[in-house]
């Protein structure tokens, strides 16, 4: 049995132990009804894709991340981690209330499933300072490439929490099956023939392909809460 389907029985379990409701516990976890009751069948995306607000849900259903998933059989929810080091413990927060994130290579990023730990700030390339209030797993990745001009032009920093669920014209990051992340414009198409659901990654630029779950192996690692532009080149 996958993964996946295995933890949608240990959440149903534990769900039902506390006598929750599926739409109890989306409202206690801060997911929509609908994310739940996919994964209480098992229709997660693609192969063993496990959700990015796994933790949240944990938290809802008292218990740890972890636990939760080693009902599950998994027993490794992180990618390797490419450490930089970066000295930040001299850094002063620019104002008040921010706090630092890591900005994270597009490697690191091809490595986000499911985040047992916050990336340390000196995990990345380098800090961002963010409103506190973005949730633990946020992050920051600089742009490349041309694929989404004119709205995003390489060397634009985007702020990414992988704890959010993509919504109709969200901005995410994704990988593919070789964990490779990209990122681009969010857009769903209903579910295939089997009820998984089927997306597709849209680029600005009209010189670049979309990108379709069911045809590329998709899975969101994030999504886009904040965009920060250059104003000169």
């Amino acid at each position: 049995m996958r993964p996946v389907n295995k933890l949608a029985e240990a959440v149903k379990r534990r769900r039902e132990a506390l006598g929750l409701s599926q739409a109890a516990l989306a409202k206690l976890a801060g997911v929509s009804t609908g994310t739940i009751g996919n994964i209480e069948s098992g229709m997660r995306g693609r192969g063993d894709q496990i959700p990015g607000s796994i933790h949240k849900i944990a938290e809802a259903l008292r218990t740890t991340t972890d636990d939760l998933l080693a009902e599950a059989g998994v027993k490794k929810i992180t990618g390797k981690r490419r450490r930089y080091d970066v000295n930040v413990e001299h850094l002063q927060p620019p104002l008040p209330n921010v706090r630092a994130v890591p900005r994270i290579s597009w490697v690191q990023a091809g490595d986000l499933a499911v985040l047992e730990d916050p990336y340390p700030a000196g995990a990345g390339e380098g800090v961002e300072w963010v409103d506190p209030a973005y949730g633990p797993y946020t992050v920051a990745l600089t742009i490349k490439g041309d694929s989404m001009e004119p709205e995003f032009r390489a060397g634009d920093v985007v702020i990414v929490d992988p704890a959010i669920e993509p919504q109709p014209g969200d901005y995410v990051v994704a990988r593919n099956s070789e964990q490779e992340a990209t990122f681009k414009k969010y857009r769903p198409r209903g579910t295939d023939p089997e009820g998984r659901r089927v997306f597709e990654l849209v680029p600005l630029n009209d010189d670049y392909p979309t990108l379709r779950s069911d045809q590329d192996q998709l899975q969101v690692v994030g999504v886009m809460v904040e965009h920060r532009k250059k104003r000169r080149r």
